[in-house]
């Protein structure tokens, strides 16, 4: 029997900490069955993070998850910290059809309350974290003309708590 080879596209939710990304994706898991939401940040190890090579790595062992899930008929959205062009630049990526990007991203002054806001654990509330990841917001808003992806503004979406069944926050 002859398989076909499905290229489905692979769709990324990105932005800084703290914008809202586990939530939405919290939610879009109980709303839908059509596609299969993944965080990107299960399989990490410390050395992925050593240089451009094994971030490279990396990426492509999410292309390489997300391609064979995909040949079930059901496209991925993968969520974590990227940029478009990273996995663009991977052998895997000529396995997709396309990659759809959506950043989130919310103003200065809620990311800061949302990151000095998670527990302790999470070690976000720091003043160098909050920085890093108001930096990260804002180049995904100042880079929208130069980038393919799509922003959404979370400022006024609550996103803290879960989104399964009973919950009422937006998401």
């Amino acid at each position: 029997m002859k398989q076909v080879f499905r290229r489905m596209p692979l769709l990324c939710l990105t932005g800084a900490s703290g914008t809202g990304k586990s939530t939405v994706c919290a939610g879009l898991s109980y709303r839908t069955q059509d596609v299969v939401v993944m965080a990107s940040d299960i399989l990490w190890r410390p050395e992925f993070g050593t240089s451009e090579t094994s971030l490279r790595d990396y990426r492509n062992m999410w292309l390489r998850i997300s391609k064979n899930i995909s040949q079930a008929g059901r496209p991925v959205m993968l969520y974590g910290s990227f940029s478009p062009g990273q996995f663009e630049e991977c052998v895997e990526f000529r396995y997709f059809s396309k990659i759809h990007y959506l950043s989130l991203l919310c103003d200065y002054e809620t990311l800061e309350r949302r990151l000095r806001g998670r527990p302790s654990w999470r070690n976000s509330g720091s003043d160098e974290f909050i920085k890093t990841h108001q930096d990260w917001n804002r180049w995904f808003r100042d880079s929208q003309h130069e980038q393919d992806v799509t922003l959404m503004d979370t400022t006024d979406v609550p996103v803290e708590g879960n989104c399964g069944p009973g919950q009422r926050v937006a998401c």
